[in-house]
């Protein structure tokens, strides 16, 4: 799969996250699956998987997008599953059965977060729908929402879940183990990240530099990430070559800090022969880019990172 990724792709604010670590509250207790590692004895156990307010809502904008930019990797990894296995596997796991049904407040919830991008099938996951059919039609970010939602309601005292909400809860975040996911990881990584200035205002910064510096550099034949000579004499053909590298370059930048942020010790060996083509593409565009003389240090211009 990742030999076939193409050489544009736009700078994507998704979103990102997982579950895995054990989350304890007082009417909610979730064991980490096994399969969630014994990696978390590293110090990212010792942060609190969720805090709240503003910072909160940042560090889980960092983990859906660390999330989604770790899901293509999954198809290249060895050992890997399908999040349609994933949940399949919670479920008979569980044995959950049809008396175990969606809620209002679930219903409810889905249907904002139904979007041409995250498609639910309100018809699955309508009130009083079986649980089981609703959530192994979900796309894998939208089980770490709902994880969160079921966390953040048991973390309130007057909110007792109920044995349904719990059952739920825990069929989520077993599928999340399944796909090789540490929350606790994911969730201490993103908040050092999210002490960091964003990282998406620098590179739009470098793409906006591209047209002034173009506009006074010459540039012939470089070797394109493929190997190709190519032509980029004309400025139209530079500028716009140029920042699809760029995007490209960066779009590997966050498939890799994504498996690094989101899979747990086991899923990051499992990966690593990914991890390493990865590197050698992203290699490969920074090696043309700087072929142009385009005044890139690590990525993105000295200037934008200042």
């Amino acid at each position: 799969m990742l030999a076939r990724v193409g050489i544009c792709f736009a700078a994507t604010s998704s979103f990102t996250l997982t579950s895995a670590a054990r989350i304890k509250s007082a009417n909610l207790i979730i064991e980490s699956n096994k399969v969630a590692e014994t990696e978390e004895s590293e110090s990212e156990t010792k942060h609190p998987v969720a805090t709240s307010g503003v910072r909160e809502t940042e560090v889980r904008h960092c983990a859906l997008f660390n999330f989604q930019s770790f899901g293509p990797i999954l198809e290249d990894c060895e050992g890997a599953t399908s999040s349609e296995a994933a949940m399949a596997e919670s479920i008979e796991y569980y044995h959950i059965d049809d008396a175990v049904t969606m809620s209002q407040n679930d219903a409810l919830s889905l249907a904002t977060m139904n979007t041409p991008e995250t498609h639910v099938d309100m018809a699955l996951c309508g009130e009083g729908q079986p649980a089981s059919y609703c959530v192994q039609s979900l796309p894998a970010i939208l089980w770490l929402r709902q994880f969160w939602r079921y966390e953040d309601l048991s973390a309130h005292a007057s909110h007792a879940l109920t044995a349904e909400d719990q059952m739920k809860a825990r069929i989520i975040n077993r599928a999340l183990s399944n796909l090789g996911i540490s929350a606790s990881r994911l969730h201490s990584k993103c908040e050092r990240d999210v002490d960091s200035p964003a990282f998406e205002i620098v590179r739009e910064c470098t793409v906006d530099s591209v047209p002034a510096w173009a506009e006074n550099h010459t540039v012939g034949e470089v070797p394109s990430p493929n190997g190709e000579m190519v032509d980029l004499s004309d400025q139209e053909t530079l500028k716009e070559t140029l920042e699809g590298w760029m995007r490209s370059m960066w779009q590997r930048d966050d498939m890799i800090t994504g498996l690094h942020h989101s899979a747990g010790y086991f899923m990051r060996n499992r990966c690593s022969e990914a991890r390493v083509q990865l590197e050698q593409q992203r290699h490969s565009y920074e090696a043309s880019i700087l072929a142009t003389g385009f005044p890139m240090v690590h990525g993105v211009t000295q200037v934008c990172n200042d």
